[in-house]
């Protein structure tokens, strides 16, 4: 039986509190899965990412999670004449 686990109770701090939905939603919204990694086989430890170790189920949880308001200087997204800022991504984590 798989363990239960919970999200951090701390709070990002660039976030507005009035912007950023209550704990038990961010829980709900969580989504957890499983995928099958696999490469043809002779492909099989060709490169670090076709090693046998890093090969079969991969057990994941993601989470819409909303972004500050403000993301200037981030260097990761950026804000043009017809863009506006995201205003969340979705986390990954993965688990296996």
């Amino acid at each position: 039986m798989a363990e239960e686990r919970a999200l951090p109770e701390r709070r990002n701090p660039m976030l507005d509190d009035d912007h950023a939905p209550q704990y038990e939603i961010l829980v709900e919204r969580r989504c957890l899965g499983q995928t099958e990694l696999k490469v043809k086989p002779g492909q099989v430890g060709t490169s670090n990412a076709t090693k046998p170790d890093n090969l079969g189920v991969l057990e994941y949880a993601h989470l819409r999670v909303p972004l500050p308001k403000d993301l200037s200087g981030s260097g990761i997204f950026s804000k043009g004449p017809n863009r506006k800022w995201p205003e969340a991504y979705f986390l990954m984590v993965r688990t296996r």
